[in-house]
């Protein structure tokens, strides 16, 4: 075990290993970083497609066939939009009052 310890100071005592381990950890933590950050990103991709077919399938069970402009405003949509379109299908008397701009 002592002779363990002993190299195991030798080897953190030489710089070149230190400066490599160091960099090892960086690069990894930044991998785990960009691992993280690209499944959020998925994750919100897969949220404003869900939410945007959801509009979709919604608007058209409730004012049947849809126009090229109420698919067109619903695909560029962002997820707030799309939030707001889902609330206003209960209520409104006609598409174009569903697809209206909030704000």
């Amino acid at each position: 075990m002592a002779d363990a310890k002993h190299t195991l100071e030798e080897i953190s005592s030489d710089p070149d290993v230190r400066a490599r381990a160091y960099e090892r950890e960086t690069a990894l933590r930044a991998h785990y970083h960009t691992i993280a950050a690209e499944r959020e990103e998925g994750e919100a991709k897969g949220r404003v497609e869900g939410l945007r077919n959801a509009v979709l399938r919604q608007l058209a069970k409730r004012f049947g066939s849809l126009p090229d402009w109420a698919t067109d405003r619903v695909t560029h949509a962002d997820a707030a939009q799309l939030e707001s379109y889902l609330d206003e299908i209960l209520t409104a008397q006609s598409l174009e009052d569903a697809l209206k701009r909030n704000g």
